[in-house]
């Protein structure tokens, strides 16, 4: 059986080899100091390779052959070992095209944030698809990160640097809120799938898009060229379902007694989905149980370990997460929560149960806090559910949503 890789300096969390399995390849990532990319190239074991940060260009002066979008690119991302010579492409454009939209690009100023392989494909699609002005940005270039704000009129702006990257999901490469005029974000990074910087612009309204399509629609190419057969549609349709579905987390956030708990336990039977449940991991962390940490540490200490916690849950993928009913409260944990998953607000009309919440021991305190909440969980809900009637009915509604909701995310334009 022919076997495939990809090359990087670090790969932790690299999600190529569960991709090009699902397309029936044998793929593993193999990890490469710089001084380790001649041997291999000189001696590679492998009938074909993809190539990501941060040799991309570096690749280029060791191969037989390139193609010349490559070369017009000035990267390299994929090669195909043919008998012993290895030949050169680069399927990133082929992942951006069917990534950003034509319109979004054509007639208009754009900015590239970045200066490595990637922002070499940007700018080559950019001048394809007949954009007005490119704008490159880097640290140390003449526009840098620091008088980005002073541009003006940019409608397009393509982030090709890993800021934002798992773990490093609380920064984005820019604040879009002072980039005035822009009117379509594209993000390369795909973990997590939407990035503080796709949350930003979902925020503000802005057409954006994240890097999973763009990594998958590569990947498709790349296994074409590998094979040398073209991929059936449903092949890559079926595959892009499952990447996303096991990708994305569900998420369950509502006041207390709402069911959260409960519904996550009936969702691991439909599912198989492990649990991580906020409070426990809470309690785990203090070594209290939550009315102790309430009355040894107060609430704000409280707060510090859930965000902590919620932090830790969003870091695993394809989990069933179930939050406290103040996570809410905290900002950066909506942003977490809607960056690794789909979130549902779980509504239930039965009278709350407070014993063992020290928020809900006074008279009316549980009416009081659900109308300071509600326009956070608003805020942070991708679905409502109502849990009035059986566990099993609500799970099943939140199991077909999540389906939906993914199926809607799988672009039907691939290659």
């Amino acid at each position: 059986m022919k076997r495939y890789a990809l090359i990087g300096k670090s790969l932790p969390h690299t999600l190529s080899p569960k991709i090009y399995a699902l397309l029936g390849l044998s793929y593993e990532a193999v990890e490469l100091k710089e001084d380790e990319l001649e041997s291999f190239l000189k001696n590679c074991p492998y009938d074909g390779f993809n190539v990501t940060i941060p040799y991309k260009k570096a690749v280029m002066a060791y191969l037989d052959h390139i193609d010349p979008e490559a070369e017009r690119i000035g990267a390299v991302n994929t090669v195909v070992v043919k008998g012993g010579r290895l030949y050169g492409y680069n399927t990133d454009i082929f992942g951006m095209e069917r990534s950003i939209p034509k319109k979004a690009v054509e007639g208009k100023d754009a900015i590239i944030l970045g200066s490595g392989g990637t922002s070499l494909t940007a700018e080559r699609f950019l001048i394809k698809y007949g954009a007005k002005h490119i704008y490159k940005v880097s640290r140390s270039g003449p526009i840098n990160y620091e008088n980005i704000y002073n541009l003006c009129g940019a409608k397009v702006l393509i982030n090709t640097t890993p800021v934002g990257m798992y773990p490093d999901i609380k920064r984005a490469p820019v604040d879009i809120k002072r980039l005035r005029g822009v009117e379509f974000v594209f993000d390369a990074v795909y973990n997590p799938i939407r990035t503080r910087l796709i949350l930003d612009c979902m925020e503000m309204k802005i057409e954006c898009s994240g890097g999973l399509d763009m990594l998958l629609n590569q990947a498709f190419k790349a296994a074409e060229l590998y094979t040398g057969e073209p991929l059936k549609d449903d092949i890559k349709y079926n595959a892009a379902l499952t990447l996303r579905k096991d990708f994305e987390n569900i998420a369950l956030i509502g006041m207390p007694s709402s069911g959260k708990s409960s519904l996550a336990r009936e969702l691991d039977k439909i599912t198989g989905r492990e649990i991580v449940d906020t409070d426990e991991l809470v309690e785990k962390k203090a070594g209290l149980k939550i009315p102790e940490i309430f009355e040894k540490l107060g609430e704000e200490k409280f707060r510090d370990l859930e965000e902590e916690a919620v932090e830790e849950a969003c870091s695993k993928k394809g989990v069933i997460i179930s939050t406290g009913g103040g996570a809410v409260t905290r900002e950066q944990n909506i942003k977490n929560l809607k960056g690794c998953g789909v979130v549902f607000l779980i509504k239930r009309d039965a009278a709350p149960n407070t014993s063992g919440r020290p928020l809900l021991t006074k008279d009316g305190a549980y009416e009081r806090l659900k109308k300071e909440r509600e326009s956070l969980y608003q805020k942070a809900r991708d679905f409502e559910v109502l849990n009035n009637d059986t566990l099993q009915g609500a799970a099943k509604r939140i199991w077909d949503l999540f389906l939906e909701h993914i199926k809607k995310q799988v672009k039907i334009n691939l290659i």
